[in-house]
């Protein structure tokens, strides 16, 4: 699955699909053909960057040999893209430095780390001037359902970044859905407090992601489905959901 993102976009939309990357395989961005009547901005000062931090499983313990990536630009070309990695240490922490060109005058990169058995965990980099970052990473489980079964998800501040097509950058949770027969997959996802649904986006249906909340789809087994709970970016608290779906058999 492709799509199309104008350069002001690529640090905020990504892409997800039903056949996701490895753990040490990083997502490319995505990249338009023009981004504005103007051109391409001016290539931005060669400047030297480095991130530091420490990744940890969901109870705070340190993860060794995590593998951490910057994905990022070093011109306005298409094939200027890299994605220089390191892994963290037996303690936990990883430093990282790289030369990026600034998208959009302050896209410097996008974070994403990755274990066995975790979700990919992405974040996009902004500078407000800097050239150092500190940027600790909480990795959180996998969480798999069946289709017919329901869970209740906790989502918190400090995850990842949505890798969706419809959502901009901002907090996600993340359920996989596994499917055992061909029917009607209905997911619905509801909040413990008053605050407004999420949108969901689930893979896929003839190819494409379906937004809503609920969100109905025909299924058939093979590849799990990921669904993805968009939060957006003001999320100050961790927040409660259940998610439940129901399969209709065709």
């Amino acid at each position: 699955m492709t799509s199309g993102r104008t350069l002001l976009l690529i640090a905020l939309v990504a892409a997800v699909g039903c056949d996701g990357p490895t753990p040490t395989q990083p997502t490319p961005l995505i990249q338009s053909a023009a981004p504005g009547p103007s051109g391409p901005p001016p290539p931005s000062p060669v400047t030297n960057y480095e991130v530091t931090g420490i990744v940890t499983d969901e109870g705070g313990a340190p993860m060794p040999g995590v593998v951490v990536t910057m994905a990022h630009y070093t011109g306005a070309e298409v094939d200027s893209l890299r994605w220089p990695t390191v892994s963290s240490d037996a303690s936990g922490h990883y430093r990282i430095g790289f030369t990026p060109y600034l998208l959009g005058g302050s896209f410097v990169a996008r974070a994403q780390v990755a274990a066995d058995g975790y979700e990919e965990y992405w974040r996009s980099l902004r500078t407000d001037g800097r050239t150092t970052f500190v940027l600790n990473v909480r990795l959180s489980r996998l969480t798999r359902i069946a289709a017919g079964e329901s869970t209740v998800l906790s989502v918190l501040p400090d995850d990842g970044d949505c890798r969706s097509y419809s959502f901009m950058s901002g907090v996600c949770g993340v359920v996989r859905i596994t499917i055992s027969q061909a029917g009607r997959l209905t997911v619905q996802v509801v909040s413990d407090d008053t605050m407004p649904a999420p949108q969901l986006e689930i893979c896929c249906e003839s190819g494409n992601g379906v937004v809503g909340n609920p969100v109905t789809l025909n299924v058939t087994p093979g590849p799990e489905l990921v669904l993805l709970i968009g939060l957006g970016q003001a999320v100050s608290r961790t927040r409660s959901f259940k998610v439940k779906t129901t399969l209709e058999a065709f």
